[in-house]
């Protein structure tokens, strides 16, 4: 810095002696920490007033001005080496943080995807088991329909197209499994769903919903929303299923499905007449 400083000897004069000195300062007090940056410091100010101050060439001091400029510039110094040295070492951590995480979040990622790749493997062998004993359910529904026709009343044939319609149901629910395996969390497909037609599909699925029985009203769903068909119906099963089943003895169960916008957004809601959530557990 001193041989730099030189060539501008006669522009600058004494009156910035230590301008060309900071860098120096800032370069030994960031790779090397306070120690360093302070011995860069002393060794700007000993050249530095040898060379530019009166009287050049000794390192006497004869007025306070520039023994002041000079103390000035040595506590500058160690501040620059001190805090540059506390952010290099403060960058040196973040960076072994960030490795750290890096390594944590490949980790992570990779045990995910064993995790998908064994979810993928046991859906595929879950589904083929399923089957089995839906053909045989389908077998003998059909069995029954056709060689014990006579034997059987119209309540008997009412309760074949029961069983029959949960087998179609089962039987879309593991096809709907095996496609949903297939993403491996990707991105679920949505589509244009009307929430009306979809109670109406869900309540179709499900035959223990005897109007007779139940008061179901869900005329007011007559919004469209983005949705995926089957998991909202089945969203809608399991919410109106409990609803059903969840009444005290002797009360007729109602159920009110309706929906209503929410800035960009549909809230559908499901009222019933149920037992409710127990006090304790509610907030759970």
């Amino acid at each position: 810095m001193t041989a730099l400083r030189q060539p501008f000897g006669p522009l600058l004069g004494n009156s910035v002696p230590f301008t060309l000195y900071f860098p120096a300062v800032f370069v030994a007090g960031w790779f090397g920490g306070f120690g360093p940056g302070m011995a860069a410091t002393l060794l700007s100010g000993y050249c530095a007033k040898t060379w530019f101050f009166a009287p050049q060439g000794s390192f006497s001091l004869d007025n306070w001005p520039a023994a002041f400029r000079l103390i000035v510039f040595l506590l500058s110094g160690a501040l620059a080496s001190f805090l540059c040295g506390l952010l290099h070492r403060r960058t040196d951590e973040l960076d072994r943080e960030k490795k750290l995480l890096e390594a944590k979040v490949k980790d992570r990622t990779e045990h995910l995807e064993r995790s998908l790749q064994d979810m993928e493997a046991f859906s595929y062998t879950a589904s083929h088991d399923l089957r089995a004993p839906l053909r045989w359910m389908r077998g003998y529904a059909e069995i029954l329909r056709r060689d014990y026709a006579a034997a059987i009343d119209d309540q008997g044939r009412g309760y074949l197209q029961h069983i029959e319609d949960a087998a179609a149901q089962l039987g879309q629910l593991i096809d709907d499994l095996l496609k949903f395996a297939q993403v491996s969390g990707s991105t679920v497909e949505l589509q244009p769903t009307v929430l009306k037609d979809a109670v109406a599909r869900m309540i179709a699925g499900l035959p223990q919903f005897n109007p007779a029985h139940i008061d179901l009203d869900y005329e007011r769903c007559a919004h469209a929303v983005m949705a995926n068909s089957t998991l909202l119906q089945q969203a809608l099963q399991n919410l109106v299923d409990n609803a059903v089943k969840f009444v005290p003895a002797g009360v007729r169960p109602k159920v009110r499905l309706w929906s209503e916008p929410r800035g960009e957004h549909i809230r559908l809601w499901v009222e019933d007449n149920g037992i409710g959530i127990a006090p304790q557990d509610q907030k759970r």
